[in-house]
């Protein structure tokens, strides 16, 4: 039992530390391909000084608001006393937002041509960030019932709620891809399969290597999909990261954190 408990928090300790340095990197990335090359337009005279501002930030906030503003909603509503779990749940909202803010903004894409034509500038690009709003709030209404829950629920993990939020999250994203694939881009059968059979070996993969830690089938389901979700948040932040880096490099490096990560939490002692 003693060695279970261990084994729990250990997993706590390390998903904690590899979000905080995924995160470090989403910041350098974002000022690295947002921050620096839109300030410097602002000092340029022929630009429209507002209109820059404007869309500056909003990329800024599309990429920093959703997990910043989940975390801490993660945070707050924890009410177990111990910090690691405060930590521990923030870090699963703002994985949660990952994958919201990542189907929202594919339909957001979607409707910015509509929105441009309908409004001008700045509130275009302001209305076009529908897609945070829509990612916070269905996160504040899971935050709101798991404050309000009766059972003793410490860990975010163990609520139902939750993890159907991040189930739903993961499944429509790549659906999204899929139909974008198949009917949009009319890309052939095998590279559309590619985006199901993908992600259903890489889940069913970290399952099996998680299993060893203590929760329920339905915990152990939600551990594997945070796990992939590492290695895709890596994958994208890399590919913002380095310039000119081609896509198989950066999945190449988001395959790599993801088994670092198992590799860490299935050994950890």
């Amino acid at each position: 039992m003693v060695a279970l408990k261990k084994q729990v928090e250990n997993y706590k300790k390390i998903t904690i530390l590899f979000a905080y340095g995924l995160f470090a990197f989403l910041l350098l990335a974002t000022t690295i391909s947002t921050a620096l090359p839109f300030g410097s337009l602002l000092f340029d005279p022929h630009a429209r000084q507002l209109n820059v501002a404007v869309i500056m930030t909003s990329l800024i906030a599309g990429s920093i608001l959703p997990p910043v503003v989940s975390y801490v909603m993660g945070d707050k509503t924890t009410r177990s006393k111990a910090s690691i779990d405060h930590h521990f749940n923030g870090v699963l909202f703002g994985i949660a937002s990952y994958w919201l803010s990542l189907f929202f903004s594919f339909i957001g894409a979607d409707t910015i041509s509509g929105i441009r034509a309908s409004f001008s500038e700045p509130l275009a690009t302001i209305i076009a960030g529908w897609p945070i709003i829509a990612t916070l709030a269905i996160l504040v209404l899971v935050a709101i019932g798991f404050t309000k829950t009766t059972k003793k629920v410490a860990l975010v993990i163990d609520y139902r709620p939750f993890r159907i939020t991040l189930f739903l999250g993961f499944v429509a994203a790549f659906v999204y891809i899929l139909w974008n694939q198949q009917y949009v881009a009319n890309s052939p059968w095998t590279t559309s399969a590619l985006y199901v059979f993908a992600p259903v070996l890489l889940v069913s993969t970290a399952y099996l290597l998680l299993s060893n830690i203590g929760f329920s089938t339905a915990s152990h389901l939600t551990r594997a999909l945070a796990a992939v979700s590492f290695g895709f948040i890596a994958s994208s932040i890399a590919g913002r990261l380095i310039p000119g880096i081609t896509m198989g490099i950066s999945i190449g490096i988001g395959l790599l954190c993801l088994t670092l990560y198992l590799i860490v939490v299935r050994y950890a002692k």
